[in-house]
């Protein structure tokens, strides 16, 4: 499970990089597959199967949080970049 969660993150994490908020709404889909494909080394019961459920699609949800505020930062850094090297071209100073 503790395996299921982090790839679950690492996945958010990729689309909130590179998605919009409406795509997590599609990776649901493969976070319950994920679940029910899951062999059980305990019985599970009605209850574990919706906290599972609930785990993974929290970690995808954290992962996009992740994925979208490292967008914001790297897009910040590229921007500095951007704006130093048109600084230092110019020749202004300040």
């Amino acid at each position: 499970m503790l395996i299921m969660v982090f790839g679950s993150v690492l996945c958010g994490a990729i689309l909130g990089r590179y998605f919009k908020f409406f795509i997590l709404i599609l990776a649901y889909g493969p976070a319950m597959m994920m679940i029910l494909i899951n062999p059980p080394i305990i019985p599970q019961n009605p209850t574990r199967f919706c906290l599972e459920i609930v785990v993974l699609i929290t970690g995808l949800h954290i992962g996009y949080l992740t994925g979208l505020f490292t967008r914001q930062i790297g897009a910040s850094r590229t921007f500095q970049i951007i704006a130093s090297a048109v600084h230092r071209r110019s020749g202004a100073t300040m």
